[in-house]
Order: structure tokens, then C-alpha cells, then sequence
């Protein structure tokens, strides 16, 4: 039946319902909702549908669905459809992830209820109620959040600035080097010019000093033939004069040597002379001893026997006890007794 008045309406029909077009307001809360860290919250929804309006459409709103159970399936939807996000975000992500809440509750109960002509518009998260201790760890962190980012934006800063400074040194070392480098190649070329020009003068100066030199060598090997000739008169005169002086010296040398090889041919036969008259009257004097041999060993034999009894007499003097016998006592007398017939001194 089209909207508005109906002035010629059949008796044999009735108005089963009636459906409004205008938008229609749905607060759905959804309270102790665990998250991902289980912590448990609560959220208010709030959404805007539309009536089905199509003839066919509310006839299967109104005979198959009815208001009621339309009531209790679309606040069964939203809590389902809720705690399924909540379960698959952290507690941090709750406040972030709003939009992206609403979105899919509009997306899910546009899917369930198109069917039956529902038309969700609108779909807006009022509130979300968290634990005043998770509020306060939340602000916290958000804090954290925020303090760390703005120190790795400090630092991303300070390290932007250390690398321009560090690039801007650079920039100036290799300036620096390249004008140095510059002024060490100018200083090169340089050196190369004065190099070759100090090689020309030093080999303009060596022929020089080589023709000089030349032009003296010639003058001082003039003087010094000069001079070996006249040396040489010089050398060859006192060369005559030093041979015959050294004549005159080995002459008289050889004079002496002569004379005093004749005094010792002298000497010598003298002290053959007198050696030999010496061995002849050594000779006789043995054989006259061998003549008196036995006188001369009786003569011995009383001196030994004086002289050991001589030696006694000074030992039985000196107070000493000496025991004297056999070989040892005959070696004793023997060394005390010189075999001339003398008392050995002591020393």
C-alpha cells in the first residue's frame, strides 16, 4: 500500500504493521569484552538503519522476522561481531582501531540483514570504557610512545646534522687536498723547470770547467816534464855520488869482516891448543889414578867412615830420637854425605 491517505479502502483488509521510512537510532553497549592481552572492556555503539521499503521486503521483515527478534539478533550480531574484533586486537589498538570497528560492524549486519530490506547507514563507537589502572598504563605508555618517537626524531635530527657536518668537512678535506694537491703539482713543474735549468747551466759549467781544466792540465804537463828533466839530471848525479859512497862502505866493511874472521880463526886455534894440552893432562892424570886406584879407594873409604861418624855425633847432639835402619838409613847417610867426603849443608 503507497504512503498517505487512503480514501477508498476495501472493508475485507486490514493494516497488519506499519513501517517508518525515517531513520531509526540503535544504542548497542557492550560491556567486559577481553582483547588480545585480556584485558576486558566496554564499548557503546551506536548505530542508524533504515526500514525496508519494498512491498516484498517488509513483507519478510514483518512475517519472517519480525520487531522482537529483530531486537534480540541485531544486539546478538553486534556483541558477536564485537568481541570477535576486540579478541583479535591488543589493548593499545583499541582506541586506534575505532573507525575500523564501525566499518565492519556496518559491513557484517549489512550482510546479515539484506535479506530482510535493513539498510545500516551509520555505525559510530561513542565510547570505550577501559580499567582506570589500564587507563592510567595506557596514558602512560601513550607517553612513552610519544617521548620515544620524538627521541628517535631527535636523534634521526642529530644524526641528519652530524652527517651534513661530517659531509660538509669532507667537502672541505677533499677541497683542501685537491688545493694542495694542486699547489704540489705547481711546486712539481716548477721543481722540473729549475731542475733542467740548473742541468743546462751545470753542463754549461762542466765544459767550461772541462776546457779550463783541459787548457791547465796542458800548462801543468809542461812544467812537470820541465821539472822530471831537470829531476832527473839531479836524480842521475846523486845516483853516481850514492853507488860510489856505497862502494867506499862495502869495501870497508868487507875490510873488517876480513880482519875479525882472522883474529877469531886466531882465538879459535888458540882454544884448540889449549883444550887439547887441557885433555892430555886430564888423560895422565886418570891413568895415574888408575896406577893408585886402590890407595885412592882406601884414602876414600876413611874419609866416608870419619865424615859418617861426624854425622852421628851431631844428630845424637840436636836431642832429636832418630830411628835409622836398613836401606832408609843408608839413603839418610848417603844424602847427609857428599861422595867427595863433605857434610851436606842444610838449606
Amino acid at each position: 500500500m503507497p504512503p498517505g491517505a487512503q480514501w477508498c479502502y476495501c472493508c475485507n483488509r486490514r493494516v497488519a504493521c506499519m513501517v517508518t521510512q525515517a531513520i531509526v537510532n540503535y544504542n548497542a553497549p557492550v560491556h567486559n569484552c577481553p582483547t588480545k592481552d585480556n584485558a576486558y572492556i566496554s564499548v557503546d555503539l551506536y548505530f542508524s538503519f533504515r526500514m525496508p521499503r519494498q512491498q516484498q521486503e517488509v513483507k519478510n521483515f514483518v512475517y519472517r522476522l519480525g520487531a522482537g527478534r529483530f531486537d534480540e539478533l541485531l544486539y546478538a550480531e553486534i556483541d558477536e561481531g564485537i568481541r570477535n574484533f576486540i579478541n583479535g586486537i591488543w589493548l593499545s589498538q583499541v582506541f586506534d582501531l575505532k573507525g575500523d570497528m564501525a566499518r565492519q560492524m556496518i559491513q557484517d549486519l549489512n550482510s546479515k540483514f539484506a535479506i530482510f530490506g535493513v539498510i545500516f547507514e551509520n555505525c559510530n563507537v561513542t565510547n570505550v570504557h577501559v580499567n582506570q589502572t589500564l587507563t592510567q598504563a595506557l596514558e602512560e605508555k601513550t607517553k612513552c610512545k610519544y617521548m620515544l618517537a620524538n627521541h628517535i626524531k631527535e636523534y634521526g635530527n642529530q644524526k641528519l646534522t652530524l652527517e651534513n657536518q661530517q659531509n660538509q668537512e669532507l667537502t672541505d678535506m677533499k677541497r683542501d687536498n685537491d688545493r694542495k694537491m694542486q699547489d704540489l703539482k705547481s711546486q712539481i713543474d716548477r721543481a722540473k723547470v729549475e731542475q733542467d735549468q740548473f742541468r743546462m747551466t751545470a753542463n754549461t759549467n762542466m765544459e767550461v770547467a772541462i776546457v779550463k781544466a783541459e787548457e791547465t792540465g796542458t800548462v801543468l804537463i809542461t812544467q812537470v816534464e820541465g821539472e822530471k828533466n831537470t829531476t832527473a839530471s839531479k836524480a842521475q848525479g846523486s845516483v853516481v855520488e850514492i853507488v860510489n859512497r856505497a862502494r867506499a862502505q862495502a869495501n870497508e866493511r868487507v875490510t873488517a869482516a876480513k880482519q875479525a874472521a882472522d883474529v877469531k880463526t886466531i882465538e879459535a886455534e888458540s882454544k884448540l891448543q889449549a883444550t887439547r894440552a887441557l885433555y892430555a893432562a886430564l888423560a895422565e892424570e886418570g891413568r895415574a889414578e888408575a896406577a893408585n886406584l886402590d890407595a885412592f879407594d882406601a884414602q876414600r873409604r876413611h874419609n866416608y867412615e870419619i865424615k859418617r861418624a861426624q854425622v852421628f855425633e851431631e844428630l845424637a847432639c840436636s836431642g832429636k830420637n832418630i830411628v835409622m835402619s836398613g836401606e832408609t838409613g843408608d839413603n839418610l847417610l848417603s844424602q847427609l854425605i857428599s861422595s867427595d867426603g863433605n857434610i851436606a849443608k842444610k838449606k
